[in-house]
């Protein structure tokens, strides 16, 4: 069933060399399973009184089918990956920040930016989202270096990640 919904939004064109095809057609699979884990994982941020973070998710769980639907109008695979990784820097950004900064888990997810570039767009968006993850890093290591902390979000259960 997944294979034919990925089907649907791969375009016409894509079908002339096999490079192509898998390019686009993960694409559509990053588009889709990121878009579900997503827009699931709103009820576990609403679960965990965590609103901000749930917003957030659903955008860009709703953001991922607007993608796919200009892929399948016409957009190109580097594109359409580079809009996503966007609003994926901006949601990771906003999700490390309400979560405590560096010490946040959602920082981790800044390394994303770079991998699925590298897998979709090539070596010259990597290094341009690699920058991106980097200078996201850079802000939060000067803004706690200073003093200053991001707002933490207060668990209604206690969280460590050290046991």
């Amino acid at each position: 069933m997944l294979s034919r919904i990925a089907e649907y939004f791969i375009p016409p064109h894509y079908n002339d060399h096999i490079e192509d095809r898998r390019s686009a057609r993960l694409l559509v699979l990053v588009l889709i399973y990121s878009g579900v884990a997503e827009i699931l994982s709103v009820s576990n941020a609403t679960y965990l009184q965590y609103a901000e973070a749930g917003y957030v998710l659903l955008v860009a769980g709703l953001l991922n089918v607007v993608v796919l639907i200009l892929f399948k109008r016409g957009l190109s695979v580097v594109v359409c990956t580079n809009i996503n990784l966007g609003y994926h820097a901006v949601a990771f950004f906003l999700q490390s920040w309400w979560g405590g900064g560096l010490e946040s888990p959602a920082t981790t997810s800044l390394f994303l930016l770079p991998t699925v570039s590298m897998l979709l767009a090539g070596k010259r968006s990597a290094t341009v989202w690699l920058g991106v993850a980097l200078l996201t890093l850079a802000f939060f290591f000067v803004y706690e270096s200073r003093g200053q902390c991001p707002p933490s979000v207060r668990l209604s259960w206690p969280f460590s990640l050290s046991g």
